[in-house]
């Protein structure tokens, strides 16, 4: 796991999680799932994140793609403010998700 992850608690976390729901539990077949598919660990850290991207809400998908394109770390305040703009797809389900925080 650590050879996978890097060590990365943020890795090791989703990489739990990504083997509890699609492996039963079992992070020994997760690991050589993702040896098979990665030869280097930024990879394998890639289909992680990809794996847990795959299982988000719709909603939190479209925030978290929007806030990938950010180059600069915003605070709540600001998020909420880019995503009350009218342009903004699903606002309401967006608005809704961060007012909740």
């Amino acid at each position: 796991m650590i050879d996978l992850t890097g060590g990365l608690p943020l890795f090791v976390l989703n990489a739990i999680s990504v083997a509890k729901s699609d492996y039963d539990g079992s992070l020994k077949r997760l690991c050589a799932d993702l040896a098979r598919s990665a030869h280097t660990r930024e990879i394998a850290q890639d289909l992680i994140l990809g794996r847990v991207f795959d299982r988000l809400p719709e909603a939190v998908a479209a925030v978290a793609e929007l806030l990938s394109i950010c180059d600069a770390p915003l605070t709540r305040q600001e998020v909420k403010s880019i995503l009350r703009r009218p342009e903004v797809p699903t606002r309401p389900s967006l608005i809704a998700l961060f007012a909740s925080w």
